[in-house]
């Protein structure tokens, strides 16, 4: 994406696109019916969009804009949010609607554009993020991860049982952000499928998925040996634990895949991790062995892997 300059009259143009809007249009498989003229989304239960406006009630955050939800819930600057809001009414103008929700653009799921190399993508992921050469490479050659063209985002791409695309997210290099492709189907999220394994490792997204088979590598242990899984998020309990629901990647993946006995988890130690792992158990306890193995010190998998290349000592997760 070109570094475009923007007047305050084509900034205020670019907030004028709400928050419904932009998610009928551009991410429908976040917008969830909850109420007559409610909606929430799939990856934050707690935020609601009502008349006009988002809440996010767990976090104390709202607004109206497009631009708002992107820096608010997305982790972008001003800056990228405006540029991408303004990147998506480029591509796509957007389709107004009241209380419905559709796909964009006839539901078609459409991979981004592939840089003519992946020397930012490549130093993102070994050099910030500490993830090993050969974990990178493996993805890459298998078309599960790229540099996308205009931005220089990494792609993570996930593929059905045909072996055709179906998922994709990006995540900026130069930046915090990160957001699903349009149309992308959250129930073919990233993963790695081994039939011979009984054991399904569980991670909240693609980072931290590849962050533990760089740790697994480093013991010098078979980093492929079993299944993993990126959720792409979590999501809260909302009003009760019975009321809730298994993240959707997981129910499809466990849906496929009827070998898998043991669950390993290994989510972010905060709230929402703590959630999903309440909601997991309380879902599948009788049903598969659940072991919670995520970092209990610190935040994921990737600073667990980043604090043991920078002391050179062993942290164990």
């Amino acid at each position: 994406m070109s570094n475009k300059f923007y007047t305050d009259e084509e900034a205020q143009e670019l907030q004028k696109l709400d928050v419904f809007t932009y998610l009928y249009n551009y991410e429908p498989s976040e917008l969830v019916k909850s109420g007559k003229k409610e909606y929430r989304t799939s990856t934050h239960s707690s935020l609601v969009i009502s008349n006009g406006k988002w809440i996010w009630f767990s976090q104390g955050k709202g607004g109206v804009s497009a631009i708002s939800y992107l820096m608010d819930v997305k982790g972008m600057n001003y800056y990228e949010a405006v540029k991408y809001v303004d990147k998506c009414i480029r591509d796509s103008p957007p389709v107004y609607r009241v209380n419905k929700c559709s796909k964009t653009n006839n539901g078609i799921f459409k991979l981004p554009p592939v840089s003519k190399d992946n020397k930012k993508m490549m130093y993102y992921l070994k050099n910030k993020r500490k993830i090993d050469k050969e974990v990178i490479q493996f993805y890459y050659q298998k078309g599960m991860i790229y540099e996308c063209s205009y931005d220089h985002s990494v792609v993570f791409v996930g593929y059905d049982e045909k072996g055709i695309e179906r998922y994709a997210s990006k995540r900026a290099t130069d930046g915090d952000w990160k957001v699903d492709v349009f149309n992308s189907n959250k129930e073919y999220s990233f993963q790695l499928v081994n039939k011979e394994s009984d054991v399904l490792n569980i991670f909240e997204s693609a980072i931290d998925l590849m962050s533990f088979q760089t740790l697994e590598k480093l013991h010098k242990r078979n980093w492929k040996k079993n299944n993993y899984l990126s959720l792409s998020g979590v999501t809260a309990i909302g009003n009760s634990i019975e009321e809730s629901e298994l993240p959707i990647a997981l129910g499809k993946f466990l849906a496929i895949n009827p070998q898998i006995k043991v669950l390993n988890l290994y989510l972010d130690n905060d709230k929402a991790g703590k959630n999903s792992i309440a909601k997991i158990n309380y879902l599948l306890g009788k049903s598969y062995q659940i072991y919670d193995k995520g970092p209990k010190k610190m935040k994921d998998v990737n600073e667990v892997l980043i604090r043991k290349i920078k002391k050179k000592s062993e942290i164990e997760i």
